[in-house]
């Protein structure tokens, strides 16, 4: 699964294609090659298909709102997946980042410190 092009610039590094052993191909910015690659993409199927029992604890899911470098509908669909993830958990709270896309933590750094100060007892 090693990356096959690079398709854009994100902060971070470079966005590449990765044809995955099935045949799908992902658009991901690359921070490791090959074997990490498929213990990542092993790791994201193993919480899909046994989510976490999170209980009674707060869930707060940050979602940012601004397109960026997705097509509107992309985001549209992300954000719709957000609050169905907040609203599925008890003490759920969904929390919208108006002025970021993906790098939330880059864009609105307050926005994080404060939902996690707002956790702490």
């Amino acid at each position: 699964m090693a990356p096959e092009s690079v398709v854009g610039q994100g902060l971070l590094g470079d966005d590449h294609l990765i044809s995955t052993p099935d045949g799908r191909t992902l658009r991901a910015m690359v921070a490791g090659e090959g074997e990490d690659l498929v213990v990542l993409e092993a790791g994201l199927q193993s919480l899909r298909s046994a989510p976490i029992e999170l209980g009674e604890l707060p869930v707060h899911v940050l979602s940012g709102q601004r397109s960026g470098t997705l097509d509107a509908k992309a985001r549209a669909s992300l954000v719709q997946a957000h609050r169905r993830t907040a609203s599925q958990h008890p003490q759920g709270r969904f929390v919208p980042a108006e002025d970021s896309g993906h790098m939330i933590p880059i864009t609105e750094p307050a926005l994080i410190a404060a939902e996690a100060l707002s956790l702490l007892p």
